[in-house]
């Protein structure tokens, strides 16, 4: 063959290329070589050498024909047809240095494209000359089937030197099983290389002995021959009959097709689908023997099978499978809208359960027990971005459904969901919120994310965002949120804070609007308005019981440590409500006021003890260390800060009235103590008890210095006998007559 037959045939053997390895254009720059003894004559190197240049030069140097190379590079690593040759097949494209008896494993020395050409050329010149020279000479010799030496051997009788050279490079014979299935498989005993030799060489360069003439033995066959002679060319093999898996036939090989015949039919192969259907296993395999004639429309070609279907797009693409029947007749009924197929199909065995996918131009199909679907590039990438059918979504279980540009379709574990064809596929992967979702489409909108899983110190859940709220399943169920009620949540530090996740729907009435939560309550007094969280379960349940007194909260509940101890507060529109561990209560407006003016929770009085008590429009309240008291709704609100004169005046509140001013503490130099100004006396607490001082002996204690003065704080009650009252201080005696 001369170079330009050599790369015309290669090019014949490969429709497209995906990497520059291919021997179409696959460029080698090469060394001289001197001649060596009789096997081969010299050889000149040259820079970026094609392949067919190589192989042209070498079969010129080693007398070689370029067709026994040519064979050998497909036998060896499958080179001729191969679209993406690696790097490591072309090292090693004649087989040559890799022997058998240590595993196959290649002498490094010997790698490299033109290396193995010239080698390999050089070798089998070797073997081929006629002084005796490897283990393999003409006549009758035993050659092994198998590396495996238990699989036995056979007498062949090889009849001239190039048969032995073959034998001496490739040191086994086909037996019966593989021969039984060219292209296919045998069994564990069946070698292939000197098979395969013999089937490349026939189907592309004819009879290796010549030029036999084969006759067609079958009448189907053969009555189907009469009809294409020019179509099919001549007989380029005899006629073999096979008893298969998928039923008993005939195989014939012609110049230009291969004809089958079995219980089906008698149908045409081309050489292109032939190739493919051999490498789904022939006739033996998944495919099956054809069913019908190859069909073209537009240069596009397609080929039933007992089980599947072969498709060319055009004669220069690659042939493709579908080895699945039911993914063969959803193809049938939407060709246009799928494409050709684009890869062959891929069975596969998941988490989610078994199935097959089927690339094709515009869209992927998947077949498992939930039936036939298509996705589309967009939903396709989305169900890869959750694992796919091994992922938590699992196989697609129906079509996608589109409205008005929007897009959804059902996995087993969920669904997919795109709002239109230039947005983003978002994933709803949690059975309940896909659900619920269901009956609520319109109220939530499209998802705006993929649902995501949280593990929480409040439990475990998941969260999906749609466009008009949030959605959130845990144990509890499973609860939506609207945005300003999530932005409240999350002020509160989401479902991991100190709310928790939610654990009812929200409820509104009259415009106002609450929602209960884990360990808390959102509220929202309308939908201007800001949303406040109760997150004290204490006050929560308090507030419950009186919602109509305290109004919507109008503060998010806050947390204080005091030196009075911890707690919660929690502003509402009529009134503020404390929790500590005294309880949970009410301070109105004007008690919230004078415990602010003690210094409040931090204050002399402490955390509220219990709840304000009123009578005949009076009203107080207790504290830790003291009271607050008002004398009526329009008055001023007092404190009572001494824990002395508090317990004192529980005693005489009808004698002394009510407070009108707060507690008073004082440092004098008769020593410290407290005064309490009421309605009708005032009230001195001291180191030596509490007293009271009724107006004219207060009038009289002042016009002596009061409690700073000469006589310093009262130490006894005021007695009276005969008409004169008198009363004890720390430094003397106020003696005053009795009122009238």
């Amino acid at each position: 063959m001369s170079q330009s037959q050599i790369q015309a045939f290669l090019d014949s053997m490969l429709d497209s290329c995906d990497n520059s390895n291919c021997l179409t254009i696959k460029r080698t720059t090469t060394f001289s070589r001197d001649a060596d003894r009789t096997v081969c004559g010299p050889y000149t190197g040259a820079s970026n050498e094609l392949t067919s240049a190589i192989i042209y030069k070498v079969q010129q140097a080693c007398g070689i024909s370029a067709k026994v190379l040519l064979v050998m590079l497909q036998k060896e690593q499958g080179l001729l047809t191969n679209d993406e040759p690696s790097d490591s097949r072309l090292a090693r494209a004649m087989g040559y240095g890799c022997p058998d008896n240590v595993g196959g494993v290649c002498d490094a020395e010997y790698y490299g494209l033109y290396n193995q050409l010239y080698n390999a050329a050089w070798q089998l010149k070797r073997y081929s000359t006629p002084t005796a020279w490897g283990y393999y000479q003409p006549g009758v010799k035993s050659i092994l089937y198998h590396p495996n030496t238990s699989c036995g051997s056979k007498s062949v009788n090889i009849q001239n030197n190039a048969t032995a050279a073959l034998y001496n490079y490739t040191p086994y014979v086909p037996n019966a099983a593989a021969l039984a299935n060219l292209g296919g498989y045998g069994d564990s005993c069946s070698s292939y290389g000197n098979r395969n030799f013999w089937d490349y060489f026939t189907a592309w360069f004819g009879s290796t002995t010549g030029a036999p003439v084969y006759t067609v033995d079958d009448p189907d066959i053969a009555a189907y021959y009469e009809t294409r002679t020019t179509a099919l060319g001549s007989p380029t093999s005899a006629t073999s009959t096979y008893e298969t898996v998928n039923g008993d036939g005939a195989v014939q090989h012609f110049a230009k097709a291969h004809v089958y015949s079995s219980d089906a039919g008698v149908f045409t192969v081309s050489f292109a689908f032939r190739d493919e259907s051999v490498a789904q296993g022939g006739i033996r395999g998944i495919l099956g023997w054809p069913i019908g004639e190859q069909s073209c429309v537009s240069g596009s070609c397609s080929q039933q099978f007992q089980n599947g279907a072969l498709y060319q797009a055009s004669s220069n693409t690659a042939v493709y499978s579908i080895l699945d029947s039911a993914i063969v007749d959803y193809y049938d009924a939407k060709p246009t809208a799928l494409g050709w197929p684009a890869a062959d199909t891929v069975f596969y065995d998941t988490v989610n359960g078994s199935g097959l996918v089927q690339r094709f131009n515009y869209a992927q199909v998947y077949s498992s027990d939930a039936g036939v679907f298509a996705l589309s590039k967009a939903f396709r990438d989305a169900s890869v971005a959750q694992g796919g059918i091994n992922g938590v979504m699992g196989w697609p279980a129906a079509e996608m459904v589109c409205v008005s540009d929007s897009c959804s379709q059902q996995f087993q574990h969920g669904a997919l969901y795109q709002a239109s064809s230039s947005s983003a596929v978002y994933a709803i992967t949690d059975s309940a919120i896909s659900a619920y979702y269901s009956t609520r489409i319109a109220t939530l909108g499209k998802p705006t994310l993929d649902t995501r899983s949280y593990a929480t110190v409040n439990g475990k859940g998941t969260v999906q965002r749609f466009e008009k709220a949030q959605v959130y399943s845990t144990d509890a169920g499973v609860f939506s949120l609207s945005k300003a009620f999530r932005d409240g949540s999350v002020a509160q530090g989401g479902i991991n804070g100190v709310l928790g996740w939610p654990v009812a729907e929200m409820i509104c009435e009259s415009g106002s609007c609450s929602q209960e939560f884990q360990h808390g309550a959102l509220y929202q007094a309308s939908s201007n308005s800001a949303v406040y969280a109760i997150t004290d379960s204490a006050i929560a349940d308090y507030y419950g019981a009186r919602i109509s007194e305290l109004g919507l909260p109008t503060l998010d509940t806050r947390f204080y440590e005091t030196v009075n101890g911890s707690g919660a507060v929690q502003r509402f529109e009529d009134a503020q409500v404390y929790s500590s561990s005294a309880g949970v209560f009410t301070l109105n407006w004007d008690f919230r006021g004078g415990s602010v003016a003690q210094g409040g929770i931090n204050g002399a009085l402490g955390w509220p003890v219990a709840e304000m008590i009123c009578e005949s429009g009076s009203c107080s309240q207790e504290f830790q260390h003291g009271a607050l008291y008002q004398a009526s709704s329009n008055s001023a609100v007092y404190a009572i800060t001494d824990s002395a004169i508090a317990d004192y005046y529980g005693a005489r509140i009808s004698e002394l009235g009510l407070p009108t001013l707060d507690t008073r503490f004082y440092e004098t130099v008769n020593g410290s103590g407290a005064v309490q100004r009421f309605e009708d006396a005032q009230v001195y607490s001291s180191s030596a008890g509490v007293f009271t001082l009724n107006w004219d002996f207060r009038a009289e204690s002042v016009a002596q210095g009061g409690i700073n003065g000469a006589l310093g704080w009262p130490v006894a009650e005021m007695i009276c006998e005969s008409g004169t009252c008198s009363q004890a201080f720390q430094h003397g005696t106020i003696s005053l007559p009795a009122a009238p």
